[in-house]
């Protein structure tokens, strides 16, 4: 990996020198010794010939689309931070905004998606690390028909981050003399109120548990965009970590179905949960559960990728009618990724089992 000791200064992707303070000249150093330093987009993306990448334009648009003067810095996170993307890799975005400016350039970022691109899928990303703001990742398909995921993690100026991030190039910065990882302010960091913010991903027209049931169904979609890219690049290890937690997910709607309050974890109470359902005298519930414990048991596969997919079309077309329509579309854009030859239905949804009313 090559070294850079300029820093340029040009438009909205006009790059500053880091702020002087001990954290900041620590991080620095480490990254000297890995080559990676400030340095505007551009430049960063021909470095490591990342320019012909699909995700170069699109990270390009998306950096313009929240540079504004409520946005004090944007770092580039993830394996197109190091050098390392591919067609598969997702685009990791960390922004830094002035105080209270979170909600502001969240909208500017799902504006910008919603008027450029086809979004099949957003929510709260809740798997990321906590650096004391809040992360989203979200799913697009570009002109081409490409699939590409977006994630962009916020904090806001005023408290010190809750944790470090390495290797990770500041492509944007609007002052010479601000850095977020120079704040003074190490207090326990002060929840942000975030619920209007996430209100905005959410329809005002479902009742709870259909708003809880449209976030789990949009995670598991995202996780299983993930899955099919690591099964893709032959990380089978990665893949089993996205399957465990698309189980969890599936434990959590049945969880939601059958009113089921528990402090314990999703797996933990996940056999009590099953046992439930196959002792059911709906024939709903009782297949429900049969489909999540014979997936639970099963190792990552593309054929898995289908069959999940099947499970939550069933689950929706089954319990939550109302969500059945907006997601037909999305199912059927991952299905024809994960299998080439899958034809989707034509304005219909196709029921992943038909089931007989019992006598």
């Amino acid at each position: 990996m090559g070294k850079n000791n300029a820093v340029p200064s040009q438009g909205i992707t006009n790059i500053h020198a880091r702020a002087a303070c001990p954290q900041t000249a620590i991080r620095t150093q480490r990254d000297k010794e890995l080559g990676i330093l400030d340095t505007d987009l551009k430049s960063h993306l021909e470095r490591h010939s990342l320019s012909h990448l699909p995700q170069a334009g699109i990270l390009s648009k998306l950096l313009k689309a929240v540079s504004d003067d409520n946005l004090l810095e944007a770092y580039l996170r993830g394996s197109f931070s190091t050098g390392e993307a591919d067609d598969y890799s997702d685009i990791d975005l960390f922004l830094v905004t002035k105080k209270d400016g979170i909600e502001d350039t969240f909208g500017k970022f799902l504006d910008h998606l919603q008027s450029t691109y086809n979004v099949l899928s957003i929510c709260h990303d809740k798997l990321v690390k906590d650096y004391g703001g809040i992360g989203f990742m979200a799913v697009i398909k570009d002109s081409q028909g490409r699939l590409v995921q977006c994630d962009v993690y916020l904090v806001s100026e005023g408290q010190a981050p809750l944790q470090d991030i390495w290797n990770a190039p500041r492509i944007f910065s609007a002052s010479s003399k601000y850095s977020v990882f120079c704040e003074e302010n190490k207090a326990p960091y002060v929840e942000q109120p975030f619920a209007k913010l996430l209100a905005n991903l959410e329809s005002q027209e479902l009742s709870q548990d259909e708003k809880n049931v449209h976030h789990l169904v949009q995670d598991i979609f995202i996780a299983l965009f993930i899955e099919n890219k690591h099964l893709n690049r032959g990380q089978f290890m990665r893949a089993r970590n996205d399957d465990h937690h698309i189980t969890q997910q599936m434990i959590e709607m049945a969880k939601i179905k059958l009113g089921y309050k528990t402090h314990h974890t999703p797996l933990y109470c996940g056999d009590s949960l099953l046992k439930d359902c196959s002792d059911s005298r709906d024939y709903r519930v009782e297949q429900m559960g049969k489909n999540i414990s014979e997936l639970g048991m099963e190792l990552p596969s593309k054929g898995k990728i289908i069959k999940t997919i099947s499970f939550l079309e069933s689950y929706l077309h089954d319990f939550f009618p109302k969500l059945v329509k907006e997601f037909e579309v999305v199912f059927a854009e991952l299905k024809e990724k994960v299998d080439p030859s899958y034809e989707r239905p034509e304005n219909t949804v196709v029921p992943f089992r038909q089931i007989a009313q019992p006598n």
